[in-house]
């Protein structure tokens, strides 16, 4: 192999630890040693190794007993039992608990025995490792891929629903038929969780005609905000795009029909200069901001009703009493 490898061997015998050091080192290969199982397992789980070579036959921890210990914290480096006690019991255990080679020493001819051996391994365990990387690169592509199409699809759904929308729109005269169609724009089209809709009134007030995920349901005399009162009502009041965090039960600025737990997008419905009603939609993660994309979807959405609540607010054109 062109690639130069990282090896830990294992060994009670200074001899043989010199060997393999003298050898791989010739080679190009990284080498740690260790000079008993217990210190060898100890390096194994704290280093980076291609292969670990270990001897069955050490005083304190044993080679298989290593091999049992490196297989149950990776199987991502490659195990070499040498022996020069052969025991086909033995052999047949050490395959049997994951050891890739089962070597006898002494060593005839120690490039074709040993490092032949050890560089053949090493390659299949490399071959894994790119594998699982390139199948996780596949699997990230997949999925990215996914939420792309997911998006789109998304996307789909909100431009057909505001086509829809618009439509629908058209000939909607009353307050109820516009509640109905934005209701179902939310829910449906958009799969908003939490929202409320809000009608501006002749005395300032703006009062809450349809909503879902709610604290206190709309027509309760709760239900309403004053126009430059509190956070929403301010918002209102400056004709802004307001994102409001997490305000807990009887916090200043909280409305009592905010659903607890959850941060809130206000949106004013603005027509002729002044807002005749508001979209609040309220987000279930409060540790997150409302997307760009998101505020400006729903800014369109409160566009295309602003005009339809205009004529159906008290008071407004073709106002149905």
């Amino acid at each position: 192999m062109e690639t130069s490898l990282r090896l830990l061997v294992i060994d009670d015998e200074e001899l043989m630890l010199s060997l393999f050091e003298a050898v791989m080192t010739e080679h190009g290969h990284a080498i740690a040693t260790a000079r008993s199982g217990r210190e060898g397992v100890e390096i194994a789980r704290t280093g980076q190794f291609d292969v670990v070579i270990t001897d069955i036959k050490m005083p304190d921890m044993n080679g298989i007993q290593v091999l049992e210990a490196i297989r149950a914290h990776s199987d991502e480096v490659g195990v070499v039992l040498v022996t020069g006690y052969a025991s086909l019991e033995t052999a047949i255990d050490a395959l049997r608990l994951g050891a890739d080679a089962y070597l006898l020493k002494p060593f005839e001819d120690f490039d074709r025995d040993v490092l032949k051996v050890i560089e053949r391994i090493a390659q299949k365990y490399g071959y894994r490792r790119e594998n699982k990387r390139l199948t996780a690169d596949l699997n990230e592509a997949n999925e990215h891929l996914k939420r792309a199409n997911l998006e789109y699809r998304r996307t789909l759904a909100h431009l057909t629903t505001q086509q829809q929308m618009a439509s629908m729109l058209c000939n909607a005269r009353d307050v109820e038929t516009v509640a109905s169609i934005t209701d179902q724009a939310l829910m449906l089209g958009f799969e908003t969780q939490a929202y409320a809709l809000l009608l501006a009134q002749p005395d300032g007030r703006f009062e809450l005609v349809r909503g879902s995920g709610l604290a206190t349901p709309p027509g309760s005399e709760k239900a309403s905000v004053q126009n430059g009162s509190g956070a929403v009502g301010t918002a209102l009041e400056q004709h802004q795009v307001t994102q409001l965090d997490v305000r807990p039960a009887g916090a200043e600025g909280r409305e009592p029909w905010m659903p607890e737990g959850m941060a809130s997008l206000v949106v004013p419905c603005m027509a002729a200069g002044e807002a005749v009603g508001a979209l609040v939609v309220f987000d279930p993660d409060p540790g997150q901001l409302f997307a760009p994309e998101t505020v400006s979807l729903y800014t369109v959405l409160a566009a295309q009703i602003a005009a339809p609540l205009a004529l159906a607010k008290p008071g407004g054109v073709g106002a149905v009493s």
